[in-house]
Formats: structure tokens, sequence, C-alpha cells
């Protein structure tokens, strides 16, 4: 969870863990951005540009100068911007 302090915004970053018939445990992760109203502003979830999932296991959030979300994905083991 973050407060943003530029906009006070609060950012949660959750997770879903799912498994599959062979009994593989994946997880699919996803940062939802709430107003000071408690309204979904935001769901950041995936890539526009590709299929691909951004995060899998959000950890911490934050935001860099430009307004951008940072992330760091524990099983990516990556920051994502």
């Amino acid at each position: 969870m973050y407060s943003s302090t530029s906009t006070g915004d609060l950012l949660v970053g959750m997770y879903k863990e799912y498994t599959d018939a062979d009994s593989n445990t994946f997880y699919i992760g996803k940062i939802m951005r709430y107003d000071n109203t408690v309204k979904v502003t935001n769901a950041l979830k995936h890539d526009n540009n590709t299929p691909h999932d951004l995060f899998t296991f959000p950890i911490c959030i934050t935001e860099n100068k430009n307004g951008d979300v940072v992330v760091s994905d524990f099983i990516r083991s990556a920051v994502v911007v």
C-alpha cells in the first residue's frame, strides 16, 4: 500500500494465486489506484503493448517524481515502472 503525497491517492497492490491442472502454482498481480472518495481511478495489471501481465507478486509500491508508479515484484525479482 502507498499513499501518494502529490495526489492523495491510495495505491494498493494485490495478487491472486492460481493452481493449474498439473498442480503448478502461479500468481497474477495488479495495482489499484483509489482517489480520496475511495473510487477506483485506475487499475494497472498488464502492459498495453503486450498481452503479458506487468506484476506477478507486487511487494513495495511508490511513485517517482514524474508520477510514475514504481513496483517491486517478488516472484520476478524485478522493479517495474
